[in-house]
């Protein structure tokens, strides 16, 4: 949906998160995305504690409710899981159980470790199930 996104100049966290990460990269800065718990944003990482902008507040600066210890940029696997398994959990949300397996199984195409990867299948089972 980042043709959307692009279009419209609106959308979701992640989906504004890659865009500035994306044109930061094409102007030589550094960003990465940074996933919060229930919230993604963009970070800077040449300062202690790095500098977070939220994509989605305008580009505000941001001081999150987490040890900077934690913060971390993410690399482009954990930002495409995170976001397939958000578009998941949306379609499920909306009884579009189709995409959701279709997604579901797009997730497992990534480079996944041992027990994630069980984790996903049994979601993806799950989602299977409710159609019968």
């Amino acid at each position: 949906m980042l043709d959307l996104v692009l279009a419209r100049r609106v959308g979701l966290p992640i989906l504004l998160s890659t865009v500035y990460v994306e044109v930061a990269r094409r102007a030589g800065i550094e960003l990465g995305g940074v996933g919060l718990p229930g919230h993604f944003v963009v970070g800077h990482f040449g300062s202690d504690p790095p500098l977070l902008l939220d994509p989605y507040g305008c580009g505000e600066r941001i001081q999150p409710a987490v040890d900077p210890a934690l913060l971390r940029p993410w690399g482009a696997h954990e930002t495409a899981l995170r976001m397939l398994s958000n578009l998941v959990g949306s379609y499920e949300r909306r009884g579009d159980l189709g995409r959701a397996i279709r997604v579901a199984e797009l997730r497992l195409l990534l480079p996944l470790s041992p027990s994630l990867r069980v984790e996903l299948e049994l979601s993806l089972k799950r989602v299977r199930a409710r159609l019968n």
